[in-house]
């Protein structure tokens, strides 16, 4: 069924097939594909963490000596 946009013309309900978005992920594939990647994952935590929580860390900090400056 498609409903009539305001310039009059035909909307279609839903997009065309090739655009709709499938959500099948298959855990043993994703995990696979990980072990696969495993490098690239321990490069970006290593990379990620500790600015994280060197900033986490460093708030804080900032929360403590604020009151006293």
């Amino acid at each position: 069924m498609t409903e009539l946009h305001p310039m009059n013309a035909a909307v279609p309900d839903q997009p065309p097939a090739e655009l709709r978005f499938r959500n099948h992920l298959d855990p043993v594939a994703s995990a696979a594909e990980m072990w696969h990647r495993r490098e690239l994952v321990g490069t970006l935590a290593e990379r990620d963490l500790p600015v994280r929580y060197k900033q986490a860390l460093l708030g804080f900090a900032r929360a403590i000596v604020n009151p006293y400056s």
